[in-house]
């Protein structure tokens, strides 16, 4: 006989739509004679000797019925149904046995093994007819069941994907646990804010393709910023930027890593252009404190936040000069002996009247001068630093950098509690409100 894979009819494989018969017999006479009628039906037919050749066609080619005999050589008809059915990738195809012994106990036996179905030897047209079209019904309904499946775990991941981009993993679990009025207080948190200088403007002079595709490149750095230093962004609205630091989870450096990340966002906007080709410039504002955050809407989730502390990191963003970053007396505490700190003197923000701000320069190297938190009126800031710095010195001089007036550059200085006021051995910043220039 010639090889496994003859086909007795090759004009049928004209089209893959046709059903695929697989016909296993050690007799040529019997394969002949059911392939022929199979044939007839406008079916494709492969035929295999033993079991042993109906596995490696299985294996090799997509079948949708077996039509087997029992007694073969080497692998018989009951040995080659349970390799199918042992196999993940087989045991959906039916299998429907050929018997010549003519007994029902035979037959019985072969379905109680597997078997969709048994027929005598030989087999008439008409009844075999029946039971392929009845097996390839099965096959065909069972196929689309597995895509359906298929197409719903994979809309479940995406799905999955989409809520672990808009919320934070520990919240994204909440949710899938079943947890529905997601709402905590985090009472040490850092909000930063940040805006593009001269946005405006921008939008009247550029397509809202060019406009699309400057935000989306500037923000699309941002968030591979944020991410990097484990921070949580809320969300952005038109030109402004949120990220949180130290919600869901809590975090002892919180205002150091918004810190970090605002000297990194000033670095990345400076690589775009904005007006007249000039690098893009940001305000960036940060505040300290608690608020409240959770989860609101029930079609499209948000992870949100409420409270002074957000709202007066958005008013220090407002008061912020440009290409720089204002913070708070509060954050100004967290930040001394990790940050250059230059007192901006007092910013008038809307809804907050007066208040003692900062701008943040560059890091301080560990263990360096500057890094040294003065006793005195400072000591108060580091607390943690006080007993050690008096057991070793009865006295710190202050490092005080320049005026503002003299170098653009913010310098270490004294930073109250707030409330605190300004002393006589304090550098103070311009008086009045600082309000933002004109950009």
């Amino acid at each position: 006989m010639s090889s496994s894979l003859e086909m007795l009819d090759s004009s049928s494989l004209q089209t893959q739509a046709l059903p695929q018969v697989l016909v296993v017999d050690d007799s040529r006479t019997a394969l002949l004679h059911a392939s022929g009628m199979i044939k007839q039906f406008g079916m494709v037919v492969f035929c295999a000797v033993d079991g042993i050749e109906a596995l490696e066609i299985l294996k090799s080619t997509p079948i949708d019925v077996v039509l087997t005999d029992i007694d073969m050589p080497r692998m018989d008809g009951n040995q080659l149904l349970y390799a199918i059915l042992a196999d993940p990738e087989l045991r959906d195809v039916p299998v429907v046995v050929l018997s010549g012994h003519n007994d029902v106990a035979t037959m019985v036996r072969c379905i109680e093994l597997g078997a969709v179905d048994a027929l005598p030897k030989p087999c008439h047209e008409v009844l075999l007819r029946a039971r392929l079209e009845s097996c390839l019904i099965r096959k065909r309904w069972h196929d689309e069941e597995k895509r359906a499946a298929a197409r719903v775990a994979t809309e479940v991941a995406r799905s999955g994907q989409l809520v672990a981009n808009m919320l934070p993993d520990v919240i994204a679990e909440r949710l899938k646990a079943g947890e529905r009025a997601i709402a905590d207080y985090h009472p040490e948190v850092s909000i930063l804010f940040a805006d593009i200088v001269g946005f405006t403007p921008l939008t009247v002079e550029r397509t809202p393709a060019e406009l699309v595709a400057m935000l989306n490149a500037l923000f699309s750095m941002f968030d591979v910023a944020a991410a990097s230093l484990g921070l949580e962004k809320i969300k952005t609205v038109g030109d402004a930027y949120m990220v949180a630091a130290g919600i869901p989870t809590s975090r002892a450096d919180h205002a150091q890593a918004l810190a970090a990340l605002a000297v990194e966002m000033h670095t990345l906007a400076a690589r775009l252009a904005g007006r007249d080709d000039e690098p893009l410039r940001l305000h960036v504002g940060i505040h300290s404190g608690g608020l409240s955050a959770g989860i609101i809407g029930s079609q499209k989730f948000s992870y949100d936040v409420w409270g002074d502390t957000v709202n007066v990191a958005s008013r220090l963003t407002d008061a912020a000069p440009v290409g720089g970053t204002l913070v708070s007396a509060a954050t100004a505490q967290l930040l001394a002996g990790h940050y250059q700190l230059r007192d901006a003197g007092s910013a008038l923000l809307k809804g907050r009247g007066l208040m003692q701000v900062f701008q943040v320069g560059a890091a301080l190297a560990p263990g360096s001068e500057l890094a040294m938190a003065p006793t005195g009126d400072l000591a108060r800031l580091v607390p943690q630093t006080v007993d050690s710095i008096r057991a070793t010195s009865g006295a710190c001089s202050q490092v005080l950098g320049p005026t503002a007036e003299s170098s653009s550059a913010p310098q270490t200085v004294s930073v109250p509690e707030p409330g605190t006021k300004l002393g006589s051995g304090v550098l103070a910043g311009a008086s009045g409100g600082h309000q933002r220039g004109a950009a």
